[in-house]
């Protein structure tokens, strides 16, 4: 433990785990590493002359922290920016509310691997204040527990949000959640994760869906869903869509295709089906399509003039398939592609085809495919000047980026 005062130097030790500050002192020119930072304790108010401690100490690289005692952190009068990323933080004082010019609260750490496809345990939130509806300037809100009915009420009242993270939601919360959603026209980005083996009921937010989100462009759903909610394809604003874990019997494509301003989807364990189509028209201005997990799969059906801007496109087990589209001609822009823990059907597939085919090939137009076996820890490239099979490292990996954080 080390305290910390305002009576004469203080030094400062190379690992600190345990911080308590009891006054103004003058810190600024000291270096230290709050790396292994796990409590911190404000015992006696914060005057201005420290006033940005905390969030220099917090900013620092505390990434163990998980206690924060902060009990005078409602003296921050001005503070606008509290930024717990990485850290342990699952819960915080309830002085916070003090801070009525705070716009942005991120709290939560990420859980998932080199590829990040995250499941709903996946991403640490933190409890929130019961009233924290009263802090009406913030803009960015993540990720918030939604176990308690109130806070989902409480939500609502943040009419200014643009960001919103929630998690832990259940299948009763729906109506609220979309009463609530409702009250916050100026979201750009909606991100949702429900609690484990629950459903996410969305549906109730069908009717206002238009006028409720005009500005909306990133949304991911993460949980199971009935159906998809039908007021997605009404977000005309939208240009990024993740659903995860969506357990889908029908065709969401069918329903997708539509979104006018949509670049780049996501599909992770989201459809239940064998086919997916993708008909002429569908899809316009996408540029970027992630299909992964999406175990029955067998084959996708891509109809000329649909998704005439598409440039990457990502396949990741789905191992029910067998053979490439012959479709895939008709997407000219195409320049880059992964199949990723494909079967061995597949790949001995493909790899023959493009063995025989040569400058025929379906995929000949594209500059980059590449094979990817992540347990194997190989990646196998076919460019148009290059052919290379290359070990790799798994931090080396550079995934297209679906997860919209």
């Amino acid at each position: 433990m080390v305290f910390v005062n305002s009576q004469g130097d203080t030094r400062w030790p190379e690992k600190i785990r345990r911080l308590a500050i009891d006054s103004s002192i003058n810190w600024a020119h000291q270096i230290c590493c709050f790396e292994n930072l796990r409590s911190l304790l404000l015992m006696r108010a914060v005057n201005s002359e420290c006033a940005s401690m905390p969030y220099q100490v917090l900013r620092s690289g505390c990434r163990l922290l998980k206690v924060l005692f902060q009990k005078s952190i409602g003296n921050l009068k001005k503070l606008e920016t509290l930024d717990l990323k990485g850290c342990w933080v699952t819960e915080l004082p309830i002085e916070i509310l003090n801070l009525e010019r705070l716009r942005i609260l991120l709290v939560y750490r990420y859980y998932g691997g080199f590829n990040a496809y995250l499941q709903a345990e996946d991403v640490q939130s933190f409890k929130a204040p019961y009233k924290i509806g009263c802090l009406l300037s913030l803009q960015k809100l993540c990720f918030i527990d939604a176990n308690e009915t109130v806070v989902i009420k409480e939500i609502g009242k943040l009419t200014q949000l643009q960001r919103l993270g929630i998690t832990k939601l259940r299948r009763d919360h729906g109506k609220e959640l979309c009463s609530s959603l409702a009250n916050l026209t100026n979201l750009r980005s909606l991100n949702i994760h429900a609690d484990v083996g629950e459903a996410l009921d969305l549906q109730y937010a069908v009717s206002a869906s238009a006028s409720t989100f005009p500005f909306l462009r990133c949304l991911v759903l993460n949980g199971s869903l009935d159906t998809l909610p039908e007021w997605i394809p009404s977000l005309n604003a939208l240009t990024m869509l993740r659903l995860s874990w969506s357990g889908l019997r029908e065709d969401p494509l069918e329903f997708l295709q539509v979104l006018p301003n949509l670049l780049i989807l996501g599909l992770d364990c989201a459809y239940e089906g064998e086919g997916l189509s993708i008909k002429a028209g569908g899809f316009q201005r996408l540029k970027r399509l992630n299909l992964m997990r999406l175990r029955r799969l067998g084959w996708v059906r891509v109809e000329e003039g649909s998704m005439p801007r598409l440039e990457e496109l990502m396949v990741r087990d789905c191992k029910s398939m067998a053979e490439l589209p012959a479709d895939f001609r008709h997407l000219t822009n195409l320049r880059l592609v992964w199949f990723t823990d494909m079967g061995r059907e597949f790949v001995e597939i493909v790899s023959e085809e493009r063995r025989r085919q040569g400058d025929k090939w379906k995929l000949a137009h594209v500059a980059t495919v590449r094979f990817l076996n992540t347990a194997a820890g190989v990646i196998r490239t076919r460019a148009v000047d290059e052919n290379v099979d290359q070990r790799f490292s798994t931090s080396d990996v550079d995934y297209p980026d679906f997860i919209g954080r």
